[in-house]
């Protein structure tokens, strides 16, 4: 399968290692870069990259299947492209969505052997996964009612990004919701108003495959190969992590595997939003993820 080269866009240069952070589900490359630039500067020399997930921000008219194992293999390629230019990823950062895109893409290239991802077991590929289950996760009716509503809006929509935000309060979404709609716009090609940067049928795929009872990957959770260093950051006050099986998994995960990558829990006391909702608990997760005892 062909895989058109996502969009991605140095945030931080540095002179070290490299991390890719991927975005959730409705978002963009972007919405990752304050946490990205501050990682960078308080953790010279590392460096970052934030990517737009197919058919988000930058990375439109990708074309189907849009399945999670054509999200991941976007972004081995992606990776793949960087390191023929002498830009090697030595970190996978993912929220939500994009954290469990990010794990299909190790586990394709645990499957294959696909070295670009497998650098060797004493200098392994970080795998940090914010907030993102590796089971099955089936959407929430809050999701498919953004979904839905934002399927109602004309195209493009009259106005600027103020009017956007006053038609998802004026539908009853949150403030939260409707301001971080209005990072997801742009301005519309050709004509006056705005347009939202994702296409809401791909995401209606994706979601709609990781809702199924084989889509998980707790199992594989615990077989790493030594090249993965895995930081699982948990949300504490999310839902997703109460349900027996999750508490199962978690703590099966705390058992250590000859041979395997090492895995960590980390639990901040936060929602899904983690990023949003405590910066300062976000970027202690990823000093533990990426630096490991130095910080």
């Amino acid at each position: 399968m062909a895989h058109s080269r996502l969009a991605s866009e140095v945030v931080t240069a540095g002179s070290g290692k490299r991390a890719l952070f991927l975005h959730g589900a409705m978002g963009r490359g972007s919405n990752w870069q304050a946490v990205a630039r501050r990682f960078c500067r308080e953790n010279k020399p590392w460096g970052a990259r934030v990517a737009d997930l197919r058919n988000h921000g930058e990375s439109m008219g990708v074309a189907g299947p849009h399945t999670l194992a054509a999200a991941g293999q976007d972004v081995i390629a992606l990776a793949s492209a960087l390191g023929r230019e002498g830009e090697r990823i030595d970190a996978l950062v993912g929220h939500s969505l994009g954290g469990r895109v990010a794990l299909e893409a190790v586990l394709h290239a645990a499957d294959q052997g696909w070295e670009s991802l497998a650098p060797d077991s004493a200098n392994p590929l970080s795998l940090v996964l914010m907030d993102t289950s590796p089971g099955a996760l089936p959407a929430t009716a809050d999701v498919h009612n953004v979904l839905d509503f934002i399927e109602t809006l004309p195209s493009p929509i009259p106005g600027d990004w103020r009017g956007v935000k006053q038609r998802f309060l004026d539908a009853g979404f949150s403030e939260m919701l409707a301001s971080w709609m209005t990072t997801n716009v742009k301005q519309a090609e050709g004509e006056e108003g705005l347009q939202l940067t994702f296409d809401t049928a791909t995401i209606r795929s994706l979601l709609d495959e990781y809702a199924l009872p084989e889509a998980s990957t707790w199992h594989r959770l615990r077989e790493l190969p030594p090249w993965v260093s895995l930081t699982l950051v948990v949300g504490n006050k999310g839902a997703r992590w109460h349900s027996a099986e999750a508490k199962e998994e978690l703590a099966k995960l705390a058992t250590v595997r000859d041979g395997a990558g090492t895995v960590r829990v980390h639990r901040v006391p936060t929602g899904h939003w983690l990023h949003v909702e405590d910066p300062k608990a976000t970027q202690r997760a990823l000093q533990l993820a990426l630096l490991g005892e130095q910080r």
